[in-house]
């Protein structure tokens, strides 16, 4: 498909009349042009070094037909934008593609176009400020012409599908955007774990980096500052009701407080947005367009629901939406800045609370869509729901915008939680007492703040490990290491107990997981004794080998391989077991098949460690690459409830105090799995088929503190564990994943 550059204006009314009026509103543009100064943005707007503006003013005297017609491009190419948007209107009407519209009305259009503007209803999250009840019901319709991409791999020409031509010179959308940063970045608690220790700067309503008393430019990590977005979340919005069912929200406040946005670019934080670049691309169209081919940088947009852009103008620039929603608000170039009016919150538009300057278009955009507008364009923003995520890339450089801050470099020691705290308080971004009073952060039921996060302090009073699981197993080793009994298989085998007392034990699971690979695997019921089936089996997180010298003692002639990153449980394994026929490897468990290793295996198995992948879906994908066909992995451990948020401040504990990084619901594991031909064969609830919430719990949501003094991050972990799983958070199962393909009996 051609893409179609516009070289300049074209055409003119030939008429007498119409010269007549071109020259009264040209007269007219004059005299206010020189009585009010065009428009200034504050930041990532027009400066010394930017381009110079032509003479082309939209009037404040001008007709509300005028800017009405001016906005649809229709001084100049009326056929050509007109065309596009019968075009538009009968794609949206043939997909029935109602969730990416507003239910809003055209403002001001000519009574021939009203039904041609007039939009569709839009679905919006029940969270979203689409619903307050101040929200305007009527916003002027998107002019943005919306384009489908291809399905991924599609050899359409320039990427998009449809028949009408991208037209640069006006804003456009750009819809079946679909990145793997719409699966990784649109959980925040996920984001948070995997980017939480790069460096940024704690930035403003105006992008620009708070300084502290004594000048200095404020800056904290990425997982921090998610947090205190939070925290800003709860204390500007004191009175937040739940929603889910069809409370109210209240947006009666007005968002006069401290706001921060997340806002940065490669060329002051590189190594973040290198750390982002493999989890998205641009679309093709934009990317053959100047200002992105050959020159510009990238950008990250994050914000809270409330938060804004407010109206600014730059470069040509690109933005797909990863996670929630936004409304963007759309002034053509050189539209006077007393037609703008002074700088506000983008959301006070919606909700309300400031005039909707003349000529404005609205256009809302979701996960999934990807919004593109030209140079010179003004255009504020409104965050619509929690954790708004954005990322894109604009023309230009940083530095004619006075954005030239120094670099950030890769944090080599986070600071601790009171330092952080006590550095937002130097900002002036919060006080002591918000700390004292306000979530760490963010709950969430369908993507929205409702619920509380246990008490920071209580986090003072144990250990962390930043992250950092060998050293994590390695102090819990040491500090329990004179309770083992290598001749005791229990004494070392820690997992969750399940059965009834006195029958109860820690050696059921491997009996279970034994049970699976001969039913899956074999075909027949595993025998009460030894066998003499020959397998090889992986113990993906093998610990202190407990499962390894298990199945050595009734699998004798089974190959057992396991590999654990913790180098005293290793130690444990070399120097204090009794003489045993597994191998165990001090290395990473998404390496099966390394060191030589390449003989498949029949069976992976993992109990209570595959939460602790950094990216589940990609030790599932190793796991499965080293599984014969027919093989089949096991997996003990515990899983996010259907409907739980990633999000909620429980779940989010949780998995920093386990160091959980892989908390998925089975849903999402089964939807993974089956793109690697490795369907969902089992799923047991194990925590009600031995009752363990009655019986290891006794139906009780425990204190978050150690009985025994123990201070490791560890026991803090099972604390939380514990009161997700009473509260149904979580749940305790066995999942068997089976390869496709013939199964190889031995």
């Amino acid at each position: 498909m051609q893409i179609k550059r516009k070289q300049g204006d074209q055409g003119s009314s030939s008429s007498k009349n119409g010269l007549r009026a071109a020259i009264l509103v040209g007269g007219i543009a004059l005299i206010l042009l020189i009585l009010s100064n065009v428009y200034e943005d504050d930041y990532y707007g027009s400066s010394s070094a930017t381009h110079s503006r032509s003479s082309n003013v939209i009037s404040d005297g001008a007709s509300a037909s005028s800017s009405s017609t001016m906005l649809r491009g229709e001084s100049h190419d009326s056929d050509n934008r007109a065309e596009q948007l019968e075009q538009q209107q009968e794609r949206r009407e043939s997909s029935n593609d109602s969730k990416n519209t507003m239910n809003v009305k055209a403002n001001d259009a000519p009574d021939e176009d009203k039904e041609q503007n007039k939009a569709l209803p839009h679905e919006s999250s029940p969270f979203s400020l689409l619903n307050s009840p101040d929200a305007i019901k009527s916003l002027p319709a998107c002019q943005a012409i919306r384009h489908d991409l291809p399905p991924s791999g599609s050899d359409s020409d320039h990427g998009i599908s449809v028949t009408s031509e991208f037209d640069d010179s006006h804003p456009a959308i750009f819809t079946g955007w679909s990145p793997p940063a719409i699966q990784k970045w649109g959980d925040r608690g996920q984001f948070r774990n995997s980017f939480g220790s790069h460096a940024q700067y704690v930035k403003g309503r105006d992008v620009r980096p708070l300084k502290d008393k004594e000048g200095n430019q404020c800056k904290t990590t990425t997982r921090f500052l998610i947090d205190t977005m939070v925290k800003l979340f709860h204390k500007n919005n004191p009175s937040f009701e739940d929603t889910s069912n069809n409370d109210v929200i209240d947006n009666k406040k007005s968002n006069d407080g401290m706001d921060l946005l997340f806002f940065t670019n490669n060329v002051e934080n590189p190594s973040f947005l290198k750390a982002l670049s493999s989890d998205y691309s641009i679309p093709t169209p934009l990317a053959n367009l100047d200002p992105f081919s050959n020159d510009g940088f990238q950008v990250f947009s994050a914000m809270e629901r409330g938060s804004s852009h407010p109206f600014n103008f730059h470069d040509a620039a690109w933005l797909g939406q990863v996670a929630g929603s936004r409304l963007w608000f759309f002034l053509p170039p050189n539209t006077p800045k007393g037609v703008v009016g002074p700088k506000v919150n983008g959301c006070d538009y919606l909700l309300g609370r400031a005039p909707l300057p003349t000529g404005t278009t609205a256009c809302v955009q979701n996960a999934g869509e990807v919004v593109y507008f030209p140079s010179e364009w003004l255009h504020a923003t409104c965050a619509l729901e929690p954790w708004s995520v954005g990322i894109g890339g604009q023309g230009g450089n940083p530095n004619i915008y006075d954005q030239n801050f120094e670099n950030l470099q890769p944090q080599t020691k986070e600071a601790t939680v009171v330092e952080e705290q006590q550095k937002m308080v130097e900002c002036g971004v919060l006080s002591e007492k918000d700390f004292e009073s306000m979530p760490s952060s963010i709950a969430t039921k369908g993507n929205d703040p409702l619920a509380e996060k246990p008490n920071a302090d209580d986090e003072k009073d144990w250990k962390w490990y930043d992250g950092d699981l060998n050293e994590y197993y390695n102090k819990l080793e040491r500090d329990e290491h004179a309770k083992r009994d290598p001749n005791k298989i229990t004494s070392y085998a820690v997992h969750r107990w399940m059965g009834p007392k006195p029958n109860h034990s820690t050696l059921i699971h491997y009996e279970l997981v034994r049970q699976a690979i001969y039913e899956l695997v074999l075909g027949q019921y595993a025998p009460p004794s030894q066998s003499h089936s020959k397998l090889r089996v992986f113990d993906a997180g093998c610990g202190l080998g407990a499962g390894l010298m298990w199945f050595g003692e009734h699998e004798q002639n089974w190959e057992l391989v396991g590999h654990t990153i913790s180098d005293e449980q290793h130690k444990w394994i070399v120097e204090d077991l009794p003489k045993h026929n597994f191998e165990a490897k001090l290395r990473t468990y998404d390496e099966p098949l390394e060191d030589g290793n390449v003989l498949p295996f029949n069976a992976v198995y993992s109990i209570e460690a595959a939460v602790h992948s950094p990216d589940l879906k990609n030790s599932l994908k190793a796991w499965s690459e080293a599984l014969l066909p027919g093989g089949v992995i096991i997996i003990i451990d515990d899983f996010l409830s259907v409907g739980v948020h990633r999000d909620d401040p429980d779940v989010d504990l949780f998995a920093r105090s386990w160091i959980a990084t892989s908390v998925h619901t089975t849903v999402e594991i089964a939807s993974w799995a089956d793109q690697m031909g490795m369907p969902l064969v089992r799923d047991r609830d194990l925590g009600s088929e031995f009752q363990i919430i009655k019986r290891n719990y006794r139906n009780k949501v425990p204190e978050l503190t150690d009985e025994n003094g123990r201070v490791h991050q560890g026991w803090l972990g099972s604390k939380i564990r514990q009161k997700l799983m009473v509260e149904g958070k979580i749940s305790y199962r066995l999942i068997a994943l089976q390869k496709k393909g013939t199964v190889k009996k031995k």
